[in-house]
């Protein structure tokens, strides 16, 4: 597509797109270029869903598209060809400060205001999105800290939304499963006996002036993106 080649990768803010975001509608000068990304999607997924069935003997009602970029979502959406499904993951913006800017601490504010600026604008982005695009009941917000600190309760509660079976016990053996991936972290395929667990390191290694400035430049924007760290469930 034209936001996923190399001189995009990585952009939150890409100009020639963001007018139709915001706006709710792909402009004609596009819409050669949705259907087209469309159609190649759509032929990518049958060929992953047919895979997937047939390697693991069962019906495969749902795929999972875990590139987290807004602009896909939203030409895959424009394309109509998809019955879509959109949990917005969401984490708290300290911990993702310290995650992004960990190695110039304690010092390199300008990273800090960066990624702080990283986390308004890729949450308002996906916010305004599912908001403008997308039925409520086919949108689910929730926060990393609620996944990791419950993971078997959230993922039974998303399975019952999608509906769908999600034994509790498959939080923890997910990696002796095959996975058919689009996108995503790659720890599914790392060989280790590492389990889902809340990381909050930040608490202690965020200096304590970073952690007030980063929630005082985010809090505005925290309701405005569905974000809450003390809701539970989803």
């Amino acid at each position: 597509g034209c936001f996923h080649n190399s001189e995009q990768v990585g952009k939150v803010l890409r100009w020639n797109l963001l007018p139709d975001l915001i706006r709710g509608q792909a402009r004609p000068r596009w819409q050669n270029a949705v259907d087209e990304y469309g159609r190649k999607n759509e032929t990518l997924f049958r060929v992953v869903q047919e895979a997937a069935e047939k390697r693991s003997g069962n019906e495969i009602r749902w795929l999972v598209d875990a590139s987290k970029n807004v602009y896909r979502l939203f030409w895959l959406q424009q394309s109509g060809r998809f019955d879509l499904r959109v949990i917005h993951v969401m984490k708290d913006p300290r911990a993702l400060v310290y995650s992004m800017a960990r190695p110039w601490l304690p010092s390199g504010i300008h990273r800090v205001l960066r990624y702080t600026g990283r986390w308004i604008v890729e949450n308002a982005m996906m916010a305004h999105l599912c908001r403008v695009n997308f039925d409520p009941e086919h949108v689910r917000r929730l926060s990393y800290e609620t996944l990791a600190g419950a993971p078997e309760d959230t993922m039974e509660a998303i399975g019952e939304w999608i509906g769908v079976d999600y034994p509790p016990e498959l939080v923890h053996n997910f990696k002796d499963y095959e996975n058919f991936a689009i996108s995503g972290n790659m720890m599914r395929w790392r060989e280790s006996d590492d389990k889902i667990r809340l990381d909050e390191r930040w608490k202690s290694n965020l200096p304590g002036p970073y952690q007030h400035l980063v929630h005082a430049l985010t809090l505005p924007f925290q309701r405005l993106c569905g974000y809450s760290i003390a809701k539970k469930g989803l």
